[in-house]
């Protein structure tokens, strides 16, 4: 009781570990300094004051949190300043959105990753560390954002490096520390039941593992294939291999400039900001392009330190500090670059805002379970999955045809000919199928009459 007495009387002091920005993910609003939130239910996401509680108002970067599909407040983990300059990461669940459930007491917060997982739950992981010891916890949180359960590793020095990674249906997040003489980026496959270690590369990047990571930056493609890591001097691009979950190093590049980063919205573009200048490079899987000749330029401002961030509606948000605004642009990938600003009083406070590691939200899906099906069969079923309810659009014989459900599994009528699926939709989006898409009715075998010489 005696914490929250002196965070509730503190004023609001700019945290100087200015650097540490948080990551998010779908159904993730952003929570900036100074209780603002950056809602994602707006298109361009809308800066609003929370209005929660007198907790919220002190919360600093990093910080992190999660939103149902409505876009209802049901976690918030932030940095609170206590007293004589010390800070605390408090953990909140929609049970308790007006004290925390869980409270680190004074510490370093390295970063803070959260995320919404597929088959129902929430997780929060981030990297506390002290003077004698850096650990990794792993929060669990059930459908309703109620915590649930803590993992905690503590065997060896972890790393600011957190991301978040969605392949098909895995759900995985990559960290990476030092273990006696190993240095190695370890893979949690994250579940509605549990968190569990699935691979560890032995990886070593230089810089990686200071004792204040500072000025870094963590972004990843559309695929979730390749990650981008900045750190101070630094520039490592890692390949992840969805099938071993192995992860490698294939490019390190020396820099002293620019530290902001970000793809575009469907990864035409790898983009920095470099002297007050918004740079784009055309991207390749192999990173095989020279920083000096850009694709694109758009002048933003005079120098400065920024943070660039791609929101979850495809806009790029900048931010300067000490500007009261965020600036907005829009159509970078059609070179029709649009610019809107979104002031707030408060956003002077402001260092960074999180990025959103990306992944193909669309999870929509329509195959066929047999290509080949005889007339006196059954019919052709159709297996679906995403978010129902759905409507499959297809093609027999050339005419187009569609129909609704909410079930798993539909059975086409059955009419001889030859079937396409062209479109699934379901509650969230629409997906073009191209595999499993095809299929055959035959006609029924005639009778076979024997007859005698």
């Amino acid at each position: 009781m005696r914490i929250l007495s002196l965070i509730k009387t503190v004023i609001f002091i700019t945290v100087f570990f200015y650097s540490l920005c948080v990551s998010a993910q779908e159904y993730n609003n952003w929570l900036l300094s100074g209780s603002i939130l950056l809602d994602f239910n707006f298109s361009p996401a809308k800066l609003s004051c929370t209005g929660l509680n007198n907790l919220l108002g002190f919360c600093t970067t990093p910080s992190v949190a999660l939103s149902d599909k409505n876009g209802k407040l049901l976690i918030y983990g932030c940095f609170v300043p206590i007293e004589d300059g010390k800070y605390s990461f408090c953990i909140f669940d929609s049970k308790s959105l007006d004290k925390p459930i869980l409270f680190y007491g004074a510490g370093v917060l390295k970063n803070v990753i959260g995320c919404k997982i597929p088959d129902g739950g929430y997780y929060v992981a981030f990297v506390w560390g002290s003077i004698i010891k850096n650990e990794l916890h792993v929060l669990k949180f059930n459908e309703s954002g109620i915590f649930e359960k803590e993992f905690i590793y503590n065997q060896g020095y972890y790393s600011a490096f957190l991301d978040v990674l969605f392949v098909d249906n895995d759900v995985v997040f990559l960290t990476y520390k030092q273990y006696n003489k190993h240095y190695q980026i370890e893979t949690y496959k994250l579940s509605s039941k549990s968190c569990s270690l699935v691979n560890v590369s032995e990886v070593f990047m230089q810089g990686v593992l200071l004792k204040y990571e500072i000025y870094f930056s963590i972004v990843n493609s559309l695929d979730n294939t390749t990650i981008v890591l900045r750190f101070p001097d630094f520039f490592y691009v890692l390949k992840y291999d969805m099938d071993t979950y192995e992860v490698s190093v294939v490019k390190r590049i020396e820099l002293n400039s620019f530290n902001p980063i970000a793809f575009s919205e469907k990864d035409k573009y790898f983009m920095i900001i470099d002297e007050g200048k918004l740079k784009g490079y055309k991207y390749y899987s192999d990173y095989d392009f020279s920083f000096t000749n850009p694709d694109f330029i758009y002048d933003i401002s005079s120098g400065g330190k920024f943070s660039i961030a791609l929101g979850l509606d495809g806009q790029l948000y900048v931010y300067k500090q000490n500007w009261d605004y965020i600036m907005i642009l829009d159509g970078i990938e059609s070179g029709n670059i649009t610019k809107n600003i979104v002031k707030m009083d408060c956003l002077s406070n402001l260092f960074c805002f999180p990025f959103i590691p990306r992944y193909k939200s669309c999870r929509a899906q329509a195959t066929f379970n047999n290509s080949i099906v005889c007339f006196d069969d059954e019919g052709l079923k159709v297996n679906l999955s995403g978010t129902a309810p759905y409507e499959v659009f297809y093609t027999l014989d050339g005419e187009e045809k569609s129909f609704k459900t909410s079930a798993k599994e539909f059975i086409l009528p059955n009419i001889v000919g030859k079937y396409k699926i062209e479109k699934v939709k379901d509650a969230t989006c629409e997906f073009l199928p191209v595999i499993d898409n095809e299929a055959v009715v035959y006609d029924k075998l005639k009778k076979i009459k024997i007859i005698a010489e």
